[in-house]
């Protein structure tokens, strides 16, 4: 798995290449996001746009992103394709019920926006 990142709009977006799963990922996800958060980062967008799989551990560690993002009145929100294998596990998880998730990236709210 890759992870890159870039601000954008005050969202730190990380995008996530590959695969991701609990022996292949789940970790250096896990260090970026608290690295992030250390350095004072509270909205997030993982795109995952260009993510080929990912499994319940990785799941898991997203809802994680978003517990510890809440704990700081932060945001986590998702940039899925449509239609595509991830968002077809990200519904069949329910997990579409947990997260903001955007297909289109023009339309993610940054904060402060009304």
């Amino acid at each position: 798995m890759e992870i890159r990142s870039h601000n954008d709009g005050g969202l730190l977006v990380f995008v996530l290449s590959g695969r991701i799963t609990l022996l292949d990922g789940v970790e250096p996800l896990r260090n970026r996001f608290e690295e992030a958060v250390s350095e004072g980062h509270r909205h997030f967008l993982f795109d995952l746009r260009e993510l080929l799989f990912l499994d319940s551990a990785s799941i898991g560690e997203l809802v994680a992103c978003l517990k510890r993002a809440s704990d700081v009145s932060g945001t986590v929100k998702l940039l899925l394709k449509p239609h595509g294998t991830i968002d077809q596990i990200i519904r069949r998880s329910a997990m579409h019920r947990v997260f903001h998730v955007y297909y289109d990236e023009a339309e993610v709210e940054r904060p402060g926006a009304s």
